[in-house]
């Protein structure tokens, strides 16, 4: 299988091209993140690709990647409407 071993995080998973991504790439072996706003949607998604013995891990309003990109890229974090700005912190 072509992504087994792999983590593939889709946001908008919840419907759409974003649920159809992540049958998919869940098919093709990869451990999928599911990021979307609509937990009855994912955990739905979340089901039904487990039933094909596949792996999915649910992020709920893509928390869990907000703050794992911040806590890695970021020294600041300032909200902006719906956009986020950080300052690059030196790797």
């Amino acid at each position: 299988m072509r992504f087994t071993g792999k983590v593939v995080v889709i946001t908008g998973a919840s419907s759409g091209i974003g649920a159809a991504l992540s049958k998919e790439f869940a098919a093709q072996g990869a451990t999928v993140v599911l990021a979307a706003r609509r937990l009855d949607r994912l955990e739905e998604l979340k089901q039904e690709i487990e039933k094909t013995g596949a792996k999915a891990l649910l992020d709920i309003a893509c928390k869990g990647i907000v703050n794992g990109a911040q806590s890695r890229c970021c020294k600041t974090w300032q909200p902006d409407h719906h956009q986020k700005i950080c300052e690059p912190t030196p790797v």
